[in-house]
């Protein structure tokens, strides 16, 4: 942390120059101590330059050894925090279409429970809540949300669609009531057994999901908690489940606990931009721009 000595000379001129104008004997003043300035500032500058060096090395050898903690206090963290985002943001938008709170507390829970499962293990939730707000979106019952998307995961978790694709195929039946022959053999290639009959035929959403939910077997993502992809999820759960308990997740809703370390720090942040905008504190940084 070297401190070039022309800043420190101009510095202590300019504070010179104001302790010299509440003095009686001005000039005085000024010659003395720049003339005291002048003999010594080489040897002033280099003590402070080896101490900031100094204070550079003890620095880095501080930050070798925590770094590993830090980042792992940072990493356990965000993950449980991001879980938290999504869950707010998944509310929000259920709640656009559904306004009973409690309705769509039990859908994320659900989708939550179904995402720990060696079920729904391989599934980013928020993969999850984005195929249930578009159920919603489409007209499905707030209480089918959760199973309807746990259909549809059947398919994405077999690799053979997206929950995007598959929402568009379903979202385009749902809109119409009927099941063309084009999306007959989308939801075929995805993996869905449907009977022939039902191609370009009028069929209703929550009819169209019970002949999909017989057509992928409810058990067929069985061993996928076993896989290297499930191995390496279970881990960055086990991660995230760290990050919940510092920061005070509740398991079952994915919500900050009232009172906990991670809903005092959201309240700091909503009253962080009033303290800022006192104008002592405002003033405060004013003068340390000074310095």
């Amino acid at each position: 942390m070297a401190i070039d000595v022309g800043t420190i000379e101009a510095t202590l001129g300019l504070n010179t120059v104001g302790f010299a104008k509440g003095a009686a004997d001005a000039n005085k003043a000024i010659s003395g101590l720049t003339k005291t300035i002048g003999s010594n500032i080489t040897t002033i500058g280099n003590k402070v330059k080896n101490l900031g060096d100094t204070t550079s090395r003890i620095g880095r050898g501080i930050a070798i050894a925590v770094a590993p903690a830090a980042l792992g206090f940072g990493l356990v963290t965000k993950l449980a925090a991001d879980q938290v985002g999504s869950v707010e943001q998944a509310t929000l938008a259920l709640r656009a279409y559904e306004k009973d709170a409690g309705k769509v507390d039990d859908v994320l829970s659900d989708l939550l429970r179904f995402a720990r499962s060696d079920l729904g293990v391989l599934f980013n939730r928020k993969d999850l809540f984005g195929a249930a707000q578009g159920l919603k979106i489409m007209g499905a019952n707030t209480e089918d949300v959760a199973g309807f998307t746990k259909i549809m995961a059947r398919s994405v978790g077999l690799g053979l669609n997206t929950f995007d694709e598959l929402g568009r195929v379903i979202g385009r039946v749902g809109s119409t009531g009927r099941l063309t022959g084009l999306d007959f053999d989308l939801l075929t290639k995805s993996g869905f057994v449907l009977d022939d009959s039902l191609r370009n035929t009028d069929i209703t959403f929550g009819e169209l999901f019970k002949k999909l939910d017989k057509g992928i077997p409810a058990d067929a993502l069985a061993g996928q908690a076993d896989t290297i992809a499930g191995v390496g999820i279970r881990i960055g759960t086990a991660f995230r489940t760290i990050g919940e308990s510092i920061l005070g997740v509740d398991k079952d809703t994915g919500r900050f606990i009232k009172g906990g370390a991670g809903d005092q720090l959201v309240t700091f942040f909503k009253e962080l931009p009033a303290i800022l905008a006192d104008p002592e504190i405002q003033q405060a940084f004013k003068d340390i721009g000074k310095v």
